[in-house]
Formats: structure tokens, sequence, C-alpha cells
């Protein structure tokens, strides 16, 4: 039977890169997933979160991304793990990726 089947058919646990803490107030730094649950992403909430982004990250600061070019380095650490346009989840990534993404990038630079 293939691999990748066999683990999406069983349970799993998945372990986190930060302790959490759950409704009752235990930290935990796994969570167990039960064969056949639906484990979904916030892509808003990564793109905006303050553990990955830094204390601005819900401002409008476009030079967040121009501060690399100019021998500064605006994207925080966290965020570089972001696989994504930018580091940026809003397109998604990978085989799914938005089949829009090019256009709107392109609209963007058009634009300016």
């Amino acid at each position: 039977m293939n691999m990748a089947l066999l683990q999406a058919i069983e349970d799993d646990v998945i372990p986190l890169s930060e302790p959490v803490r759950t409704k009752t107030n235990q930290l935990v730094d796994s969570l167990t997933i039960a064969k056949d649950t639906l484990v979904t992403v916030s892509l808003e909430s990564m793109n905006r979160s303050a553990a990955m982004w830094g204390e601005d990250a819900k401002m409008f600061r476009p030079s967040r991304w121009l501060e690399g070019m100019h021998g500064q380095d605006g994207i925080p650490t966290k965020a570089k793990e972001i696989q994504g346009h930018r580091h940026l989840l809003t397109f998604v990534d990978g085989p799914r990726t938005c089949l829009g993404k090019n256009f709107a990038v392109m609209e963007f630079k058009v634009c300016k």
C-alpha cells in the first residue's frame, strides 16, 4: 500500500514549533489528529499573525518587503518560514496555488 495514503487514513501526531495553551489551560507541544479529521489553516490569520510578522503585523507597511532590497531585512525570521509568494499565503502555494496569482501580481506592478 502507498505509504502516503496509509498515513492519511491513520491517526497522527503533529509536533508544534512552539507550545500552545489549550482551552483547559494545558500546555501542549503536539496535536493528536484522528483519522478522517479535516485540518485547515486560516490564511488570513497567518498573514496577520503578530507571532509571525511582529507587533506591526496588522499595519499596512509594504516597506517590509522593500527593506530587504536595500541591505536591511524587513521580514522577520519566523515569517520567512512561510512557503508562498513573498512569505504570504494569500495565493496558497504548491500544486493548488491560485490560478490568478500571476495576473494579480502583474496588475499590482502595472498600477504603480
